[in-house]
């Protein structure tokens, strides 16, 4: 996949600091969310819907990226605190993802979906001491929290080919099937279900911190 270079880095800076103190500005709500909230990083060219199969934007680094993780660390203490008066069972997550930074998400469930997170990632036996690239300056801040190693991984059940009737041409299924088949190449975890099975590649990591 071709990577695109992002460019205009002081104009989007602003846009971040911006769409972090609107989110800032409002309190967690406990009522009507279905009993789960969350906020992602939706800044273009980042947002998931600019991707395509064949292209995507460099993931930020430098000054953009520690604003991101900033962003992020304010929304976790930020709903961290509106919870110190909440009653009932609760679960909040910040998931920081490594290289995909701009993948990030505060996350949180409670009541009849306290355990909706719990077993997002795929966590293996040997995992290695926390640590995050430009972000030294933020270190006390993500010390005070406890941090769980994980894989970022990208799931594709067994039928994602398809059937070749649901193509609009033989060259296109081929092309597809031609895909799939030296994804299988590459190292992957298999999860077996009663009547299928899903194919998860590891394409990076991720901090899950309570």
């Amino acid at each position: 996949m071709r990577i695109r270079k992002v460019r205009g880095h002081r104009r989007l800076q602003k846009k971040i600091d911006h769409y972090f103190r609107e989110i800032l500005s409002e309190p967690l709500s406990f009522e009507g969310a279905g009993d789960y909230d969350y906020v992602k990083f939706n800044i273009w060219p980042w947002s998931s819907f600019t991707y395509n199969r064949t292209s995507k934007p460099a993931e930020p680094k430098g000054q953009t990226r520690q604003k991101i993780i900033k962003g992020f660390l304010d929304i976790y203490d930020h709903w961290k605190s509106n919870l110190k008066e909440f009653n009932e069972p609760y679960d909040l997550v910040l998931w920081l993802y490594v290289p995909s930074i701009s993948k990030s998400q505060v996350v949180f469930s409670t009541r009849s979906k306290v355990d909706f997170y719990k077993n997002t990632f795929f966590t293996p036996d040997n995992a290695p001491q926390f640590k995050l690239s430009d972000a030294s300056c933020l270190s006390d801040r993500l010390n005070k929290i406890n941090w769980q190693y994980a894989f970022d991984e990208e799931d594709y059940d067994d039928d994602i080919v398809g059937d070749i009737n649901s193509y609009s041409s033989l060259a296109n299924y081929n092309s597809h099937k031609k895909w799939f088949n030296c994804q299988m190449k590459k190292p992957h975890r298999v999860t077996q279900l009663k009547q299928s099975a899903y194919y998860s590649f590891r394409v990076g990591d991720v901090w899950v911190g309570r």
